[in-house]
């Protein structure tokens, strides 16, 4: 049969995953399981801002975004790491373009004062998602990956510099800079993916690196908190 997304390419040997995985007499259960969290760190935001009376108010546009495409990476992800094919790496890989888009929206409206806006929000998203739909398309993945990279470097430097012009608070900086560090620790622990799991015998780095990262988008609710305590609802 021909296959979803002929012109897409996995980034490395699947197998690698596959080996490595198992648990239960279930292939891949650890790295399908530890996408669980994703799941809860979403819902968490939303119900945050439902509680707070805010789910629907223009301002809070990127906020529901951003907890919407993590709780959705559960699937994305989860169904990625059970079937290891380009249709679901294309899943997993909009679902983050989602997460990036809607957090680097956000980003820039606090630190350039821009304001949040839908057309902003869908600036950023269109960017973000065609990097994917490129790669879908047969082209390189580098550019979904530099947007990882450069952006996010890029995010950091700005909320610093944002930061130190008086233009967002300590609440915004912290909370950046804490999921910068669980994101890059995450990164880490992927790369040590093997070697983790020879060492834990049952859990590899690729595992802790869901967790990591679901850490490191809850540490974006403090910041979430601060824009419900001040802003208005509209």
């Amino acid at each position: 049969p021909r296959p979803l997304l002929p012109h897409a390419g996995l980034d490395h040997d699947p197998s690698a995953l596959a080996r490595h995985r198992d648990a239960l007499g279930i292939a891949h259960l650890v790295n399908v399981v530890t996408t669980g969290p994703f799941l809860l760190v979403g819902a968490w935001g939303l119900y945050v801002l439902a509680r707070a009376g805010r789910l629907g108010a223009p301002r809070f546009l990127n906020w529901v975004g951003l907890w919407t495409s993590t709780a959705l990476l559960v699937v994305g992800s989860g169904a990625y790491h059970w079937f290891l094919e380009p249709w679901s790496l294309a899943l997993d890989r909009l679902c983050i373009a989602g997460i990036i888009a809607f957090l680097g929206a956000e980003i820039a409206a606090a630190t350039l004062r821009w304001g949040p806006s839908a057309r902003l929000s869908l600036a950023f998203l269109a960017v973000s998602a065609g990097t994917v739909v490129a790669w879908m398309l047969g082209a390189t993945s580098w550019f979904y990956g530099a947007l990882q990279g450069l952006g996010g470097l890029g995010a950091i430097a700005l909320t610093v510099w944002a930061w130190r012009a008086g233009r967002v608070g300590k609440e915004v900086l912290g909370s950046v800079l804490a999921f910068a560090a669980f994101y890059g620790l995450a990164k880490v622990a992927e790369v040590l993916d093997v070697p983790v799991c020879d060492l834990t015998g049952w859990i590899g780095g690729h595992a802790i690196k869901h967790l990591l990262s679901a850490a490191g988008l809850l540490c974006l609710v403090r910041w979430m908190r601060a824009s419900i305590g001040t802003a208005p609802a509209r």
